[in-house]
């Protein structure tokens, strides 16, 4: 459930509004969403490399007990 609330803040010199603090709160927040997106990104990356590095293991594993499958069975014959 979002939460947040939205508050309009005019800052007005000389009878015309600024829009100084309007231009502040948008670089702000585009740099706030830029870090966002890479720590997601770099979050994504990281779950990427032990996803494969756990394939990888698992690869590995499989190919051992197949060979070792493979001389119990020339043993046997």
């Amino acid at each position: 459930m979002d939460k947040r609330k939205t508050f309009r803040t005019d800052l007005v010199i000389g009878g015309k509004t600024d829009n100084s603090l309007k231009k502040m709160r948008n670089t702000v927040c585009g740099q706030l969403a830029y870090i966002k997106r890479m720590a997601v990104g770099a979050f994504g990356l990281t779950g990427i490399t032990m996803s494969f590095n756990t394939v990888r293991k698992q690869l590995s594993d499989c190919v051992e007990k197949a060979k070792a499958q493979n001389e119990a069975e020339v043993k046997l014959r």
